[in-house]
């Protein structure tokens, strides 16, 4: 919003300005009378005049409202002022109260002092002038691209002798430079026509609408912004073509790029064509000529706002795309952004001949393979050049290949050392959350205690003091031998905060009692559904309590490692879920599968329909096959009953709570979900070969491994709720 008044405010101010040259700097000035005029300069005796480096320096002085173009010529200046005399000169903005007018001054741009007014009336056309108006030194220019040029000259010609700068009183320097620009505005009004191509995707659209507005804010008039099928081509229609339009230039244009990330902005007679091949490029070229654009004309303090017709651009949305080598095989279905410079790519008709010859394409370009994988078989490989990291995924049950592209990360889960010496028997916990101090339903904390007598804690639960207190004295309590806990693996699901929050109260309260070796996840570091950047920086800055802990932070499906005797698979992150787009954040779960006491634990954490199709079409049933399963986003919705009959598991673990506590008046959430809710649920219900289903609500759950089901299949959720209820817990 205060971006917006800004703007607001600089076009009012830029639309009085352009009435006539000089404007902004007459009124309220604080002149001396100290012979700043044109009468009174040619009574001037010429001489040489010492601007720094004598017995008084001058002043340089700019506008209170200077942009950061014009600052950084003073930047500029000074930095040549103190390589000749040793020290930087004073500076000051007109508009400074402790500061007075001096003779001695060098005034820049548009300023109050009425020596800048009277030398722009002097500017013919676009140009710049420099020349003394009484002592004052006064550089002035139609806009801030030619004050460049007129700050230029001036370096040019003053003299540098014995540690001094001198210039001659009578010095002009004067240039118009109107047949090498291109105006924009014609009788008053911008006269370009912003184009897009009628097919553009949402975020060109929306880098152009952006653009737009911003044009219309600094002109105070509305610039429309109009598809190409709209208007019929006119050669002499003025007009900024963003992306591959039906005007002709743009054909002319597109054949000159290259790299399909490469975007470039060029002019062709009347036409500004801003082109790339990549959508996400394009949006960045656009933002860019945006910003060019706009400072041009706020920039412009007399005459016709104008840019230079040899004006261009050419960029690319990384160095490192630019520099890949795509895949000369398949069809790509696009590409998806995941964070600064990280990327997933898909490409279908893949064969695994196509994958093998990708891969020794990337070797060739200087990749080395760190690791290889194999997941029913869908093979795996993990490269590392000196600018970039790529995970390649031949995903044989569908023909295809996933090209994972991000920055070198040399920490990647390795296969643990043997285990010599079994302490105790593994188990599992499932813990009740705190549901009712969170005021909310859904939560999902487990504990698994490996045979070396260390943990893996899997999410740990709302940001509560209670769940960081039962998570610990949990752990406390099943310590082989006593001594603190120590946790050689915690996973993070995604960043949803009922499923890390219990990391936050846990490291305030706990991380230095309790020894966290390493955290496991793969956060998007762009917004997905509603989930984003801010998270995963809270959650990455919760971690570094333990400042010695590894952060595996690039877990992709296809990975298999070990944490001491527990054998880890990766099944699924939110990069499978590409091409089809993730419209909410349970679908940037990890999911992952656990074998350890000889039996193995499918983790869904709230996997959600995205990664349910995926894991359907893109992974073999053997893979996903599991004796254990965690109900996925807690019985609401999610996994598809196929996904749960692949997994046919015999034992279920499902994180929700009994009581509801959403609202003043306590509800049967459970009840209500598992007699209806999803077809999963009525799989729950039905399935003969389920032998037991331990929901979280009815209380924190101890599974010895191996675990054999007995007893009843169900706790009984309606005495449970009712005994709850009754005594108010």
């Amino acid at each position: 919003m205060k971006k917006r008044l800004l703007l607001i405010f600089l076009a009012l101010a830029l639309t009085f300005g352009l009435v006539a040259c000089g404007d902004k700097g007459e009124g309220n000035s604080t002149d001396t009378g100290s012979g700043d005029t044109s009468q009174n300069q040619t009574s001037i005796t010429p001489a040489d005049v010492v601007l720094f480096g004598g017995d008084e320096d001058y002043t340089i002085v700019y506008s209170g409202t200077a942009n950061d173009a014009v600052k950084d010529l003073i930047v500029q200046m000074s930095s040549k002022v103190k390589d000749v005399t040793g020290s930087n000169p004073k500076r000051i903005a007109d508009n400074a109260k402790t500061e007075k007018e001096t003779p001695k001054e060098i005034v820049i741009a548009s300023t109050t002092r009425s020596a800048s007014a009277e030398s722009m009336k002097k500017i013919s056309g676009i140009g710049y002038r420099v020349e003394f108006i009484g002592e004052k030194l006064v550089i002035t220019a139609s806009n801030d691209t030619i004050l460049k040029s007129a700050v230029q000259k001036l370096f040019d010609t003053w003299k540098t002798e014995d540690g001094k700068i001198i210039l001659h009183n009578t010095t002009v320097l004067t240039e118009d430079l109107s047949n090498g620009m291109l105006p924009l505005y014609e009788n008053g009004e911008f006269k370009y026509k912003i184009v897009i191509q009628a097919s553009a995707k949402a975020s060109v659209f929306d880098a152009a609408e952006d653009m737009s507005g911003r044009i219309s804010t600094l002109t105070g008039k509305s610039v429309g912004l109009n598809y190409d099928t709209m208007f019929t081509e006119s050669a002499d229609a003025f007009e900024i073509c963003i992306g591959k339009t039906n005007r002709a230039a743009s054909d002319v244009f597109y054949s000159s790029l290259e790299s399909a990330f490469e975007y470039r902005v060029s002019i062709s007679e009347n036409k500004i064509l801003i082109g790339s091949n990549n959508d996400d490029a394009l949006a960045k070229a656009i933002n860019a000529f945006s910003d060019y654009i706009c400072s041009e004309i706020y920039g412009t303090y007399c005459g016709t706002p104008a840019i230079d017709k040899n004006y261009s651009l050419t960029g690319a949305l990384s160095e490192t795309l630019n520099a890949f080598p795509l895949p000369s095989v398949g069809t790509s279905r696009g590409m998806m952004m995941t964070g600064d410079d990280e990327y997933v790519m898909y490409y279908q008709d893949i064969t695994q001949n196509d994958y093998q010859s990708y891969v020794s394409t990337l070797t060739s370009n200087g990749c080395v393979i760190d690791e290889t994988y194999e997941m029913g078989g869908n093979r795996y490989t993990l490269m590392e050049s000196e600018t970039y990291s790529v995970y390649v995924a031949c995903l044989s049950k569908v023909g295809a290949m996933r090209i994972i592209l991000g920055k070198p990360d040399k920490l990647q889960p390795e296969p643990a050392a043997p285990v010599n010496s079994n302490v105790c028997t593994p188990a599992l916990w499932q813990l009740e959350v705190d549901n009712k101090g969170s005021g909310a339903n859904g939560g999902m904390s487990y504990v698994i205690r490996l045979t070396d007598g260390t943990f893996m804690v899997i999410d740990g639960g709302y940001n509560t003091n209670t769940e960081a207190d039962n998570l610990y004295n949990l752990l406390k309590e099943n310590t082989v031998g006593g001594g603190e806990p120590v946790i050689s693996a915690w996973f993070i699901t995604h960043l949803h905060v009922d499923h890390w929050g219990g990391l936050k109260n846990f490291s305030m309260k706990y991380s230095d009692k309790v020894d966290v070796k390493a955290f496991y996840y793969n956060f998007p570091r762009v917004e997905l559904g509603d989930v984003g950047p801010s998270a995963q920086k809270n959650v990455e800055g919760y971690m570094n309590k333990w400042k010695n802990a590894k952060k595996y932070a690039s877990l992709h499906s296809g990975m298999n490692f070990s944490v001491a005797d527990a054998k880890i698979t990766v099944i699924c992150t939110f990069e499978d879920v590409f091409p089809q787009p993730i419209n909410d954040g349970n679908d940037t779960t990890t999911v992952f599968k656990v074998e350890v006491g000889g039996q193995s634990i499918m983790f869904l954490g709230d996997a959600y329909y995205g990664e349910s199709a995926t894991m359907s079409s893109q992974i073999d049933a053997s893979v996903l096959k599991s004796d254990i399963v965690q109900v996925s986003h807690h019985g609401y919705e999610g996994c598809s009953e196929g996904v749960y009959r692949a997994i046919g598991a015999k034992v279920v673990l499902w994180p929700m709570n009994i009581v509801g506590y959403e609202g003043s008046t306590p509800s049967k959430i459970f009840k209500k979900w598992y007699e209806g809710g999803p077809s999963a649920n009525a799989y729950f219900r039905n399935n003969p070969d389920i032998k037991k289903i331990i929901v979280a609500g009815a209380g924190t759950a101890k599974l010895d491994l191996p675990y054999t089901a007995t007893g009843e299949k169900l706790p009984d959720y309606n005495k449970i709720f009712q005994d709850r209820t009754q005594n108010g817990s």
